[in-house]
């Protein structure tokens, strides 16, 4: 039996893996997410993102409910920051995909009402890349799928 490919297996665009690179020299025990963009014919996987060989993958399933929760309590937490002039938000095109079939301009709305008058600019971006841990002192970043980074200036 052939595996599924990209075209059909849309659905697959959309589902994210949590992924231990443990075999990394530089691994700091924190998982990033990957989106799968196809299966090949000799039953490897591709994703979106870079993944070292060897590395673990365990599938999640993302939600509306999902994406709208973890934006309300990334942006309440971000208005606990002292002296908050203003947010960058940048979130992920495919949390913006879940959302296509209640409301594509929920996401944003839901910000709208959480920030008040607190400047934000918000858009949706293909990857994401923010500071996961600290080595050394310094902070590391990681390159994402399916998050949503906010920046308080």
């Amino acid at each position: 039996m052939a595996l599924p490919t990209i075209s059909r297996l849309s659905a697959f665009w959309f589902l994210p893996f949590l992924v231990s690179q443990r075999k990394r020299e530089d691994y700091d025990g924190v998982p990033v997410v990957r989106g799968m963009a196809a299966f090949g014919d000799d039953g490897s996987a591709s994703f979106r993102g870079k993944m070292d060989q060897g590395s673990a993958f365990t599938l999640m399933n993302m939600t509306a409910e999902d994406v709208l929760e973890e934006t309300a309590a990334k942006l309440r937490s971000a208005l606990e920051m002292p002296e908050v002039n203003g947010i960058l938000i940048f979130s992920c095109v495919v949390r913006h995909m879940v959302l296509m079939h209640r409301n594509p301009l929920e996401e944003m709305e839901l910000a709208e009402e959480i920030l008040g008058s607190t400047p934000f600019m918000m858009g949706y971006v293909a990857g994401e890349c923010c500071p996961t841990s600290e080595k050394n002192g310094a902070h590391v970043n990681r390159f994402h799928n399916y998050s949503l980074v906010a920046l308080v200036l």
